[in-house]
């Protein structure tokens, strides 16, 4: 949106508009989309929920079985909410023994950052987890996907795949000391419990 003649923007808004320009107009022009809230979204972020405080500190999972009969209230969606638990039990530790390998690293979750890329344009965003080194100044950007979302670097230039690019700018403007080392999707709950290839972080080294 234009404030004093600045637009403040974010990749969901820039993401909304070049794949539908009408749905943006509808969205955020008219406001029209019901802000009522659903399964998928709500599920999402009740796992970056686990996800970020796993990485903080010893979780007790009992706990979180608990919050799914507040947040989860029909039977079907509760009963899969608690089954997807200890898929996301595995990727914490799959994301630990990632860490354990290097104990210079550590972990923030879910940064909001804002920057102006110029003098008019402020972007926002948050960012699941930023893998960062304070010894070797450098740093990764990871973005959490519940779905079978992927980074297409080829969509780039006509305007799709833009989160983690976007992201990266943000990076670059909050912590302009430290080199980047990548950027990555990690699809966390997609066959996760089958093998944890699927963990894998995926994107540009």
């Amino acid at each position: 949106y234009i404030n004093e003649n600045k637009i403040i923007t974010s990749y969901s808004k820039i993401n909304r508009y070049n794949n539908c320009p009408f749905s943006y107009y509808l969205d955020y022009v008219l406001k029209l989309t019901s802000l009522d809230s659903n399964f998928k979204l709500d599920l999402g972020t009740f796992f970056h929920k686990i996800l970020e405080e796993a990485s903080e500190k010893e979780v007790n999972y009992d706990d979180y079985l608990v919050m799914c009969d507040t947040l989860f209230t029909k039977p079907s969606e509760n009963y899969f909410a608690k089954k997807l638990i200890e898929q996301v039990k595995i990727v914490v530790d799959f994301n630990n023994e990632f860490l354990d390998h290097n104990e210079d690293l550590k972990v923030i979750c879910e940064k909001e950052i804002n920057a102006f890329i110029d003098e008019k344009i402020c972007l926002n965003g948050k960012i699941d987890k930023i893998i960062y080194s304070d010894v070797n100044k450098a740093l990764m950007i990871v973005d959490y996907k519940t779905g079978n979302t992927s980074f297409d670097s080829d969509k780039v230039e006509y305007g799709l795949s833009l989160q983690l690019p976007l992201y990266s700018i943000l990076a670059k403007a909050y912590y302009p000391d430290f080199k980047q080392m990548g950027i990555y999707i990690q699809n966390v709950l997609n066959d996760a419990s089958e093998s944890t290839n699927e963990l894998r972080l995926r994107g540009i080294t």
